[in-house]
């Protein structure tokens, strides 16, 4: 074999596996995916009890469905319902359309109709407050909105923009244009309240 022979074997094998290496490339790295803003977890029928530390329950979320995501350890979820349990009080129940916790549910975001309810008793008048969205605190059991709130009670009609209801102290605190309709002829069905 002549020395022209060699070269024209080496210049088709280095043509061939230029060839090889255009049509084929290399096969790309998989790469595996971290992104935390996509769910990590869905659940339905959700009934959450978080206890205080004496062992009584504390705040309770239930919703019929929620996902959850890794960022910021949130769920989003669809007609929820937050108790806030107190002791010597009837409970808070606070509804809306949406809501969303952040940070293991110490805040709940909650939107679109929303409510928050206490029966009357002997020593509370039973309280309802209605507003476009709210944030919930459940361990603090405070519940606070900068929008425009209603409450009413038994004869009593308030209008104001922005709340904040601390429902450990039993204190509703009404921020700015606060309106009421008072109706004196109306008996509340309990004694007194703060």
């Amino acid at each position: 074999m002549t020395w022209a022979r060699w070269a024209l074997i080496v210049l088709f094998f280095a043509a061939a596996i230029s060839l090889v290496y255009r049509f084929f490339p290399e096969s790309p790295q998989l790469t595996l995916i971290t992104n935390t803003v996509l769910p990590d977890s869905y659940a339905t029928n959700v009934n959450a009890l978080q206890m205080a530390t004496d062992g009584l329950p504390s705040s309770r979320l239930q919703t019929p469905s929620l996902i959850h995501y890794q960022q910021d350890d949130a769920a989003d979820f669809e007609q929820p319902v937050v108790t806030l349990y107190e002791i010597d009080q009837p409970s808070w129940q606070i509804t809306a359309n949406y809501g969303r916790s952040v940070n293991a549910a110490q805040t709940i975001y909650v939107w679109d109709n929303v409510k928050a309810h206490q029966a009357g008793d002997a020593k509370h008048l039973e309280t309802t407050l209605t507003t476009s969205q709210a944030t919930v605190y459940p361990h603090d059991k405070i519940i606070f909105t900068t929008q425009p709130v209603e409450l009413i009670r038994p004869g009593l009609q308030v209008q104001s923009k922005g709340v904040r209801a601390n429902i450990k102290d039993n204190e509703i605190t009404l921020f700015s244009q606060a309106q009421a309709y008072y109706d004196p002829n109306t008996k509340p069905a309990a004694a007194t309240s703060k």
